[in-house]
C-alpha cells in the first residue's frame, strides 16, 4: 500500500509516550502499526534488551499482521535503516489472550495451585441467582434486587471485573458508559452513590466468595491473576508496545499491557482504535470516555485517520476469515495412501506431544510421499496433503545433558498440519542428543519443536545459547537466581549469571519415533 503524508507523520512520528490512533475501516491502521514497528525498531531499540511487541485480537488477526509486516520488512524496510538498526528480531507478535494465559499458568505453577474454570454460563447465573436472593434480604427496599434481571446483574459484575474495581468507593463514583442492554433486562444506569449501586457491588463481592469457596474462575480472574504474576515476574518488558484493533480492551486488559512496558524513558505505547467496529460495551476506550480518563500517562496524542485506501495483499479474505482448519477424509483417501506404499519399510510411525495443548497424536508418514501425513488422535484418522502442511527445518543437535557446539547444518526437513503452529511466525525442530531431559519425556534422538523467541516464562523447556554451545533445560527463575533445571538427576542445574545465555527459542511440541 502507498503510504500518504498523514500515515507516514504517524509512522515517524518522534512523540513517545501514549498514543491513540482512531480510524475507520480500511484506513490503514494495521499497515500504520507495522511500519510503525519497523521504524521504532530501527531508530529507538539502543540496547541489546530493547524489545517491541505487537499484539493482535486472535489468531486470524495475528495471520493477517504477519503477513504485512513480511511484506512491509520486504518492501520498505530500508527505508528506516539508521546507525542503531542490527539484525537482531527485536519484533515479537502475539494475542493478548495467548499473553495473559500463559502468565495464568506461570502463576498457577508458581503457586503450586490449579483452579477449576467455569465451564458453563448456567453455572454462573446460577450462582448470581443466589447472591441477588442473598443481597434483597439485606436491602428490601431496593425495587432492582429480581431474579428477572440476571442478565443486568451479570453484566455489571463482568464490568466490575474488567475494570478491576475491588472498593466500594471507586465503583459508586465509576463513569458507567458503554452500556447496552435491553429495558425488560434493566436500568440503562444507576445513579452514583446509590443503594442500587451499593447492593450491586454487595452481590459482585459475594459472587467472589462464592468462586473462592468452590476453587472456580471465570475469565475475568484468569486475566486479574495473570497480571498480579507479571507484576512479580523478572522480565524486562518491552520497550514498545504496539495494540491493533484495541477498542475492545478492558480496563484490565489495559492495566496488563501497562505493566508490560519497561517503562524506559523512551518508551512507547500505540493503540490503534477502529471506530466503525461492533463495540464491546466492557471496552474502556469507548465514545464517551475522557481521554484522561484511560490511565495511560500523563499526554496522550491523538491521531485521526479519515482517508480510505485499498489494500490488496494475497489471500487476504482467507486470513482474516480462517477458522480451525477441519479436514474430511474419505477411508478410501486414507486407505489409498497406505495401499499405495508397496515398500513397507518406507512407513514411519511417531507421537507428536503438543506441550501447550498437552495433546498427544500419533503421526503416519510415507518417506516415498512426503506431501502427506496421516494423523490419528483417537479413534479419528485424517490425512493432511501438502497445502495443510508447514515444513521445518531439522538441526542436530541439541544437548539434553552438558551442553555441545551448536550445530548450524540443516538435517532434514519435517512436515506437521499447519494449525498445530497457528499463530506462530518462526519455528525449527532440534534432534535432542543426551539423556538430561528424561523427567520431561525428552529422550536421546527425539525431536523437539521450538518456537524461536528470545524471551520465555517460568518453567518453560528452553533452547539456550551458553556461549556458542547449545542445552535443552528447564528455565526455572527464583527471586534471587535464574537456572537452567534439569530434569534427571544425574544433572546439576545449570547457574545463569549475566549475559552469558541467551534463548534461542521455547520448545512447543516433541516427536518421537515409534518402532
Amino acid at each position: 500500500m502507498q503510504l500518504d503524508a498523514a500515515q507516514k507523520k504517524i509512522i515517524q512520528s518522534k512523540f513517545l509516550g501514549a498514543s491513540l490512533v482512531r480510524g475507520v475501516t480500511e484506513t490503514g491502521k494495521t499497515t500504520i502499526a507495522v511500519n510503525r514497528s519497523i521504524y521504532l525498531k530501527n531508530n529507538y531499540c539502543l540496547y541489546e534488551t530493547d524489545k517491541i511487541l505487537i499484539i493482535a485480537q486472535n489468531d486470524e488477526h495475528l495471520d493477517y499482521i504477519e503477513k504485512i509486516h513480511d511484506r512491509v520488512e520486504k518492501e520498505n524496510g530500508l527505508e528506516y535503516i539508521t546507525l542503531f538498526s542490527n539484525t537482531v528480531d527485536r519484533i515479537h507478535l502475539s494475542t493478548i489472550d495467548s499473553i495473559i494465559y500463559n502468565y495464568f499458568l506461570d502463576h498457577e505453577r508458581s503457586n503450586g495451585v490449579s483452579y477449576k474454570p467455569i465451564a458453563k454460563e448456567t453455572e454462573q447465573s446460577a450462582i448470581v441467582n443466589e447472591c441477588i436472593v442473598q443481597t434483597k434480604k439485606l436491602y428490601k427496599n431496593v425495587k432492582l434486587l429480581d431474579i428477572k434481571y440476571l442478565r443486568f446483574f451479570i453484566d455489571e459484575i463482568n464490568w466490575i471485573k474488567d475494570c478491576n474495581y475491588t472498593k466500594l468507593e471507586t465503583y459508586q463514583n465509576a463513569d458507567r458508559v458503554g452500556r447496552k442492554i435491553k429495558s425488560a433486562e434493566g436500568p440503562q444506569r444507576l445513579l452514583k452513590n446509590s443503594k442500587a449501586r451499593e447492593a450491586t457491588f454487595k452481590i459482585f463481592m459475594l459472587y467472589t466468595e462464592k468462586l473462592k469457596e468452590q476453587n472456580l474462575i471465570d475469565s475475568k480472574d484468569i486475566t486479574k491473576l495473570a497480571l498480579k504474576q507479571l507484576k512479580k515476574s523478572k522480565n524486562s518488558g518491552y520497550t514498545h508496545i504496539i495494540v491493533d484493533d484495541s477498542h475492545n480492551l478492558t480496563k484490565l486488559q489495559l492495566d496488563f499491557i501497562n505493566e508490560l512496558s519497561s517503562k524506559k524513558s523512551y518508551s512507547s505505547l500505540m493503540l490503534f482504535v477502529n471506530k466503525d467496529s461492533n463495540l464491546d460495551s466492557n471496552g474502556w476506550i469507548i465514545k464517551g470516555r475522557k481521554s484522561n480518563s484511560l490511565h495511560l500517562g500523563n499526554k496522550i496524542k491523538s491521531y485521526s485517520l479519515k482517508k480510505k485506501h485499498i489494500d490488496i495483499i494475497d489471500n487476504k479474505d482467507s486470513i482474516i476469515n480462517m477458522k480451525d482448519l477441519t479436514v474430511n477424509c474419505t477411508s478410501e483417501g486414507i486407505n489409498g495412501m497406505r495401499n499405495n506404499s508397496k515398500n513397507l519399510s518406507s512407513i514411519e510411525n511417531f507421537e507428536y506431544r503438543d506441550i501447550r495443548h498437552n495433546k498427544k497424536y500419533e503421526l503416519i508418514r510415507d518417506l516415498n510421499n512426503s506431501s502427506e501425513i496421516i494423523v490419528k488422535n483417537e479413534d479419528n484418522e485424517d490425512e493432511y496433503t501438502n497445502e495443510e502442511l508447514r515444513q521445518l527445518s531439522v538441526y542436530s543437535d541439541i544437548a539434553a545433558g552438558e551442553p555441545i557446539l551448536i550445530n548450524p547444518d540443516v538435517e532434514g526437513n519435517f512436515q506437521l498440519p499447519k494449525y498445530w503452529l497457528k499463530g506462530i511466525k518462526d519455528c525449527f525442530i532440534l534432534k535432542v542428543k543426551g539423556d538430561s531431559m528424561i523427567g520431561a519425556d525428552i529422550y536421546d534422538s527425539d525431536y523437539v519443536v521450538i518456537r524461536k523467541q528470545h524471551i520465555a516464562q517460568n518453567n518453560d523447556i528452553v533452547a539456550v545459547d551458553l556461549d556458542g554451545s547449545a542445552t535443552l533445560k528447564r528455565l526455572v527463575m527464583n527471586k534471587d537466581s535464574v537456572v537452567l533445571m534439569p530434569e534427571n538427576e544425574k544433572y546439576s542445574p545449570i547457574p545463569i549469571v549475566g549475559d552469558e545465555a541467551s534463548i534461542i527459542g521455547v520448545a512447543i511440541g516433541v516427536i518421537n519415533r515409534i518402532n
